[in-house]
């Protein structure tokens, strides 16, 4: 029977990169070669999904395929990689390699009082730049609530400091000194979504959620 060599390469190229609708022989293919060239292989549901330009369904489901039909051991790794700009601010994961039967989350040891403080140092730094300083704004209870229930809820650090850098542009705060700008106000849910969708930007991630399939792999929930 003949065989056809194809150089790994080729998996990197703008030709294979092409936006399309992956077919599954495609999918596991480019899964295998990133493999052997990254030594990981990213099995997030929304990463499968843009990527092959599937529906989140079938992009679990090919997942779910990958890490039980093609156990992998040594340095390779299957990971749900979760792209934040602090993992100081946030908890659960950053990365987890998942050597099929293992688990290792990597989660950051930061306490809540350590997120509280390294908050309010980046809101003052981003409301008042180089002018700056520890005591312009304090992390006050009623903040230190909202922050809790916004990470809860899924907003990741990233999307909440671009929330603020939107808002100390905006005309009506600047005309107003940036005085009603607080840890308090930018921390509304009503108030970050605001400014979040105020500018078209598709690459600025909106909230990070991880879907229950996803949850189980990095112990969030129970396995079934």
């Amino acid at each position: 029977m003949s065989k056809l060599s194809i150089d790994l390469a080729f998996f990197k190229s703008k030709e294979w990169e092409e936006k399309r609708t992956f077919s599954r022989a495609e999918a596991l293919l480019d899964a295998m070669a990133t493999i052997e060239l990254d030594g990981k292989y990213c099995i997030r549901t929304r990463h499968i999904s843009d990527k092959f330009g599937w529906g989140m369904s079938r992009s679990e489901k090919f997942a779910q395929y990958l890490i039980s039909k093609y156990p992998l051991s040594g340095d390779k790794k299957w990971i749900i990689q979760v792209t934040e700009e602090s993992t100081i601010i946030n908890s659960p994961v950053v990365e987890v390699p998942t050597l099929f039967g293992t688990m290792e989350v990597k989660k950051p040891e930061a306490s809540w009082e350590e997120r509280f403080a390294y908050f309010i140092k980046r809101f003052n730094e981003i409301k008042g730049g180089s002018k700056a300083k520890a005591s312009d704004h304090k992390m006050t209870d009623k903040a230190k609530g909202l922050l809790r229930s916004r990470i809860k809820e899924g907003y990741n650090s990233s999307v909440i400091f671009k929330a603020l850098s939107r808002a100390v542009k905006d005309k009506y705060h600047l005309e107003n000194g940036l005085k009603f700008i607080t840890a308090s106000y930018i921390l509304r849910a009503d108030v970050l979504d605001r400014f979040i969708n105020a500018v078209d930007e598709p690459n600025v991630a909106k909230k990070v959620e991880l879907t229950n399939f996803e949850k189980r792999q990095v112990g969030l929930l129970p396995k079934k």
